[in-house]
């Protein structure tokens, strides 16, 4: 997991390099990657409620199967994400224009 952070943190420090060529592209960029972050965090924390819940007080089975997952692989699952996503905008910037 600690690999999985220090690769996140290197790829958004690369992200927030591109960013600053534009001031508004800098606004919509923490907009985005501020809200993606939340949504992780609110993702996991729902998992961990769910864990906790149906360890104390039950319920159906699906909850078994989402009170189940392990919460290192929810952890990677975005930081790969953004690693993905990092290097398609890095091809996208580099490709020449079609025109």
């Amino acid at each position: 997991m600690s690999l999985f952070d220090t690769l996140d943190g290197v790829i958004m420090s690369r992200a927030y390099g591109w960013a600053l060529d534009d001031p508004l592209r800098k606004l919509n960029d923490n907009l985005v990657v501020a809200s993606i972050s939340v949504a992780v965090a609110l993702g996991i924390g729902l998992v961990d409620l769910v864990g906790i819940l149906v360890e104390r007080v039950g319920g159906p089975s699906w909850l078994d199967a989402v009170a189940g997952l392990d919460l290192g692989w929810v952890g990677v699952t975005p930081a790969s994400g953004f690693a993905v996503l990092w290097v398609w905008l890095g091809w996208r910037r580099r490709r020449p224009a079609s025109s």
